[in-house]
């Protein structure tokens, strides 16, 4: 197990949990219901974060890719939010949030969200 510190925003510790199937290393992140909570509220609003290119992902559909791969955005209460250019949702995390964007990650937030 390897606790690592979250941003400073969040104040809470991430539990790394590697586990390995057929010789090969998972991942496991489990996050608190706040963090969860925090990273949603960033997936809203979030037009300016993708000024700079980074590595982003869709928490719905699970897909990784660059921001610059972003090309619509809608309307929200809390600003321009980005939309997934492959499924189309509002569901867009880049790693501006604090944490690295994986698979592991953007399942946990499909799971807890959807």
């Amino acid at each position: 197990i390897t606790i690592t510190p979250c941003p400073a925003t969040t104040g809470v510790n991430v539990i790394f949990n590697k586990l390995f199937v057929a010789g090969k290393a998972m991942v496991i992140i489990m996050l608190s219901e706040r963090d969860l909570q925090k990273l949603n509220e960033q997936s809203v609003g979030n037009m300016e974060l993708f000024e700079k290119e980074q590595k982003c992902g869709c928490f719905f559909c699970g897909k990784i890719f660059g921001s610059e791969e972003i090309t619509q955005y809608i309307e929200d209460e809390e600003g321009d939010t980005a939309v997934c250019p492959f499924c189309k949702t509002d569901s867009v995390l880049g790693e501006s949030c604090g944490y690295e964007i994986t698979e592991e990650l953007l399942k946990e937030m499909h799971d807890y969200w959807f």
